[in-house]
C-alpha cells in the first residue's frame, strides 16, 4: 500500500522547458511538451543553446524572430511561452538555465544516432 500511495504522488509541475535546435525532431519535441504544459497548466520554455562559435562552417543560430514566433503562436493557444536563446556549450548551458528556472525535468529531441533507449513519451 505505501508503494501504490507513493505512485500515486505526482510533483507539481510548475515550469516546463523544451530544448529546441529548429531541427525536424523540433516540431515533435515542441509538440510534445506543449502537451505536457496544457495538462499541467505549467509555463513553457522553448530554450534554444547554441555555441557562441559554431564547431562547423554553415551553422547559424537563427533570428531571435523565429523563436519569439514560436513562442507566440503557444500563447494564441492559452499557454505561458517564452522563448530564450542562451549562448555556450549546448547541454552545459541547458542544465544551467533548467537550474535557474527551478524546473525539474527538460524535454529534448534525439535524432536517434546515439543508441539512446526510447523514453515513454516517444512515439
Amino acid at each position: 500500500m505505501v508503494l501504490a500511495s507513493r505512485l500515486l504522488q505526482v510533483p507539481r509541475m510548475e515550469s516546463t522547458p523544451a530544448a529546441l535546435d529548429f531541427s525536424a525532431v523540433a516540431a515533435s519535441v515542441l509538440a510534445r511538451t506543449s502537451e505536457m504544459a496544457e495538462r499541467f497548466h505549467a509555463r513553457l520554455w522553448l530554450i534554444h543553446a547554441a555555441a557562441s562559435e559554431p564547431a562547423f562552417v554553415g551553422y547559424e543560430p537563427g533570428p531571435q524572430s523565429v523563436r519569439d514566433q514560436r513562442a507566440a503562436e503557444l500563447r494564441e493557444r492559452g499557454l505561458d511561452a517564452t522563448a530564450l536563446r542562451i549562448e555556450g556549450p549546448p547541454a552545459e548551458k541547458i542544465l544551467e538555465e533548467a537550474s535557474r528556472l527551478g524546473v525539474g525535468m527538460i524535454v529534448m529531441g534525439s535524432h536517434g544516432r546515439t543508441g539512446r533507449a526510447p523514453s515513454c513519451w516517444e512515439t
